[in-house]
């Protein structure tokens, strides 16, 4: 590199380098105070979101069925009387 290369890079550098004492100071000042946010953006849920909606469906295809065997079972005349 040249050096008026570095010097460039080397002074975008340097002002986010400045203020980082200051920033840090801020965030110190928000956790003492209790008003620090942190805050957490889920990704690629695509995928669990379709897995969790089939399972959904599957248990709730299962309770249907369940009660119709339940229901029937019930509903059924049972003659223990041997003739």
């Amino acid at each position: 590199m040249e050096p008026n290369q570095v010097l460039s890079y080397a002074f975008t550098q340097l002002e986010p380098l400045l203020r980082m004492p200051s920033r840090f100071g801020q965030a110190v000042d928000r956790l003492e105070t209790g008003t620090l946010k942190v805050g957490v953006v889920p990704t690629d849920l695509e995928g669990l979101e379709h897995i969790l909606r089939s399972t959904a469906n599957r248990v709730g295809a299962a309770m249907i069925i369940v009660g119709l065997l339940v229901s029937s079972a019930l509903m059924a005349r049972v003659n223990h009387a041997s003739p």
